[in-house]
């Protein structure tokens, strides 16, 4: 579900089209200490299907790619259109309504974040008081920053270059807030830059190897303008994390969650998942969290299994039966008919409403076109 090459085909296409102008234990026995909810009282789970927000191209603004955020226990999207002959970017922002309709404005801040300084947006994350914040890089991947983006159309900027001091071969791809102050920042390697250190040390690794090298998350301290050096994280695959700096990933192989906390190379313990118990080789999940970072959650092909972060196991909560989408439903109808295959979950997110709200970003693709819709999961009303 998730794919490092990808990751690096977003990063490169969205610089390219801007440049390109003029330029990824099992114990059956153990009783759950923390179950979500007895599975007598569980509720019918049912799904909506909300269609993405509509893009409207003027201007000589064409649409580009979608980047998301989550507000108040629901996907906001935020839409990146770009004038190839101006070289300039336009934002953007749809908000979900109750009745799954969107409402969709110019961004306050698209100015702000129009590449006019030839500053490129990789992503976007909220903090915990809700200011909206983007992480961005120059077309050679330099010169890393963080932009605070206000309502009121103004902005200003945090300049990362200890950053880069740091680690010279590596690039910010990706950030995400612990509170209002600290984030995360996942980073991966810039092989051209790794191949002139090599050169210049006389020294040599293969692209596989360095394709190979795990992600590394930092913790970065956006009011001191630091890294905290001692928070560093490596994983093959980018995790989610408590506010304890604790990292949570699957492991098929024993069929659980693994905790290991930041700069720790020995893990802490291990979650059971019990996806076993429908197959004997399960493979990698989507690992998420609630919005307020209390509970987690795991989803696979087999459905949605969650808890308390200090659980031993965590709970189905919403089963295969509720999970698969149906073939009579319309959008189903419509990519079938052109071929399309479901190429996998981008994107899923916790809810507020109950425990049993989830939102997940799904896509179909054929040869030529994709489309991507959300899948709403919720209990049913009585």
């Amino acid at each position: 579900m998730k794919s490092k090459m990808a990751k690096k085909l977003v990063i490169l296409g969205v610089l390219g089209l801007l440049v390109g102008c003029s330029n990824k234990i099992d114990d059956k026995d153990s009783i759950n200490k923390t179950s979500v909810v007895e599975e007598s009282e569980k509720p019918q789970i049912v799904h909506d299907i909300i269609e993405m927000p509509a893009v409207k191209e003027e201007e000589g603004y064409k649409f580009n790619d979608y980047l998301y955020v989550v507000k108040d226990g629901k996907p906001e999207v935020i839409s990146r259109l770009i004038n190839k002959g101006k070289k300039r970017v336009r934002f953007t922002i749809s908000n979900l309504n109750k009745d799954n309709t969107w409402t969709t404005q110019i961004a306050p801040w698209s100015e702000n974040c129009n590449y006019q300084d030839l500053y490129s947006v990789m992503c976007f994350s909220y903090n915990a008081e809700g200011v909206l914040y983007a992480l961005m890089l120059k077309q050679d991947f330099t010169n890393p920053i963080i932009r605070c983006l206000g309502d009121d159309g103004k902005s200003y900027d945090i300049d990362m270059q200890d950053v880069k001091k740091t680690y010279p071969n590596r690039f910010p791809y990706k950030f995400s807030f612990i509170d209002n102050n600290r984030c995360v920042l996942y980073m991966d390697y810039d092989k051209e830059k790794e191949k002139g250190t090599q050169k210049k040390q006389g020294t040599y690794r293969s692209s596989q190897d360095i394709e190979a090298e795990k992600t590394l998350m930092q913790v970065y301290n956006i009011a001191e303008n630091r890294m905290e050096s001692d928070k560093e994280f490596l994983f093959y695959d980018v995790s989610i994390y408590d506010k304890d700096l604790r990292g949570y990933v699957y492991n098929p192989e024993n069929d659980a969650i693994v905790v290991k906390k930041m700069g720790d190379k020995i893990s802490e313990r291990m979650i059971k998942c019990g996806l076993k118990e429908f197959w004997s080789k399960p493979r990698r999940g989507y690992e998420f969290l609630s919005e307020d970072g209390d509970k987690g959650y795991l989803l696979s092909e087999f459905g949605i299994v969650g808890g308390n972060l200090d659980a031993e196991k965590w709970d189905w909560i919403v089963d295969r039966g509720e999970f698969v989408l149906g073939g009579d439903e319309e959008i189903i109808k419509r990519v079938n008919s052109k071929g399309m295959t479901p190429m996998g979950t981008i994107k899923v997110l916790k809810g507020n409403e109950s425990d049993y709200d989830f939102y997940r970003l799904m896509r179909y693709a054929n040869n030529n076109e994709s489309e991507m819709f959300w899948v709403y999961y919720h209990e049913k009303e009585v």
